[in-house]
């Protein structure tokens, strides 16, 4: 699965045709097919509405999502949403042309992993340690507070009160805990 040159052209041009600024540039998936949570798209707006306000990022939704989703609906100058609008090797070349990589604990994820991109990495499930299942690339953060939940999820996860943890706010503060890492080329973090 490695990212062909050709689509990696056509990706090129078309994030250097879409983005007015020459910002990093942050793919985010938003679904996980089924195979684990992603991250909540609430969340995903705080992000956003984070970055709009600060400008620092360009972002590139991935994923899939219902054609009423309001991520689906997203647009704004500094969101490419390609929701629904890649195939596997499209994917792949854009996750390869992002700069950081931001989902949960899924198939793409893994391909970040494999292309060795920075990635903030959700991980809710209690049975899908990161130690065995999350990225492998040499700049990670894992988001993961399975600990605090007191529910028993084998009898179903309820998202909607074990995620209230993840908050755009959240996702922007372990990016910039990973960006530090990478630019001091330096395994603690600021505090640390």
């Amino acid at each position: 699965l490695y990212p062909d040159p050709q689509v990696n052209d056509k990706i090129r041009k078309m994030i250097r045709t879409y983005f007015s600024q020459s910002l990093p540039i942050i793919a985010i998936f938003s679904s996980t097919g089924g195979s684990n949570y992603p991250i909540p798209d609430r969340a995903i707006f705080e992000f956003i509405d984070l970055n709009k306000r600060h400008q620092k990022y360009n972002i590139i939704l991935l994923g899939t999502a219902d054609s009423k989703d309001p991520l689906f609906l997203h647009s704004s100058p500094l969101v490419l949403n390609l929701l629904n609008r890649t195939d596997l090797a499209e994917l792949i070349s854009t996750i390869y042309l992002s700069d950081y990589y931001i989902a949960g604990d899924t198939g793409p994820t893994h391909i970040a992993s494999f292309l060795n991109k920075p990635i903030v990495s959700f991980s809710p499930m209690k049975s899908s340690l990161p130690v065995r299942w999350g990225p492998q690339s040499d700049n990670f953060s894992i988001i993961r507070e399975d600990y605090h939940c007191k529910l028993d999820c084998r009898k179903g996860c309820q998202p909607e009160k074990c995620f209230k943890y993840i908050t755009g706010e959240l996702l922007a503060q372990q990016l910039e805990e990973l960006i530090f890492r990478q630019t001091y080329d330096h395994l603690f973090t600021r505090k640390e």
